[in-house]
Parts: C-alpha cells; sequence; structure tokens
C-alpha cells in the first residue's frame, strides 16, 4: 500500500444534532462531495461508509442522499439506487438542472452584469452563463437580444 494509511472513517465526521447529519471533514471534490481515498481510489465518503456498513456495490449501484446534504454519511440518510433511481430522486426534489428558454438565453447573452449575478438570476451555474456568452452553448440563436 502506499503512502499512510487512512484514517478510520469515523475519525473525519461530525455529527449534526439538528438534522442527524454526518459531515463529513475530510476532502470535498468541486460539487462538494464528500470524497476519501480507498485502495488507492478516490470514492466518495458516502459511498465509503455505506460499503463499510453493508458490503460491496455493484458497479451499476449508486448511494443516493435523502437528506441532499452532499458531504452527509450517515447511513440512514442514504439509500442504494440505479441512475435512474438517483435521477428520480433529484428531479421529485426539484434539483435538477434548469432548461432555459430561447428567449432566456438572448437575455442572458445581453446582460452585462457579473456572470455569477446572471446564474443567480435564472437558476443556473456561472459556467453555464460563460458558455452562453461564449456561444459554446446555444450557438444557434441570432446575436440579437
Amino acid at each position: 500500500m502506499k503512502g499512510p494509511k487512512p484514517r478510520p472513517l469515523m475519525e473525519r465526521i461530525e455529527v449534526d444534532p439538528v438534522r442527524g447529519c454526518w459531515l463529513w471533514r475530510g476532502g470535498l471534490n468541486k460539487k462538494g462531495y464528500a470524497q476519501r481515498s480507498v485502495g488507492g481510489k478516490t470514492v466518495h465518503a458516502h459511498r465509503a461508509v455505506w460499503i463499510e456498513l453493508h458490503g460491496p456495490l455493484g458497479p451499476h449501484e449508486f448511494v443516493c442522499h435523502r437528506c441532499d446534504v452532499r458531504h452527509c454519511c450517515n447511513p440512514d440518510h442514504l439509500f442504494v439506487g440505479s441512475a435512474a433511481d438517483n435521477n428520480a430522486d433529484m428531479t421529485a426534489k426539484g434539483r435538477r438542472a434548469r432548461v432555459l428558454t430561447a428567449d432566456q438565453v438572448r437575455e442572458i447573452r445581453a446582460d452585462p452584469r457579473l456572470h455569477r449575478q446572471i446564474a443567480n438570476d435564472y437558476g443556473v451555474t456561472q459556467s453555464n452563463v460563460s458558455r452562453i456568452k461564449s456561444r459554446v452553448t446555444w450557438a444557434h440563436l441570432n446575436q440579437e437580444a
């Protein structure tokens, strides 16, 4: 095994007394999901906790959050499902990416404010606004505002 031995999982968890979430206090990825190195491979910490407590998962099984706290590892807040189950859960909770109309894209292109301000107003990511303005996405629309 390369490098230092990983700390036990529970040493990296702090319990939220209000919600009962087991909050991961180790590394997080860009999307805010807890991550941990297991056998030299980086995995989501909630998946590592699930496997440690319940055993191996199939290659197409997801460990999904009931609480929607990305760095929560409480097994009572997790469930196993497929990609379709995870997507259905996301849609049911209103977390699916927002779909913009052509008129909204034209408004975004004409908006002189900071990308993050525009993104907040339209419920999309700052990178989505950047891709729209640079015509990486929605390239087929006219430049007219």
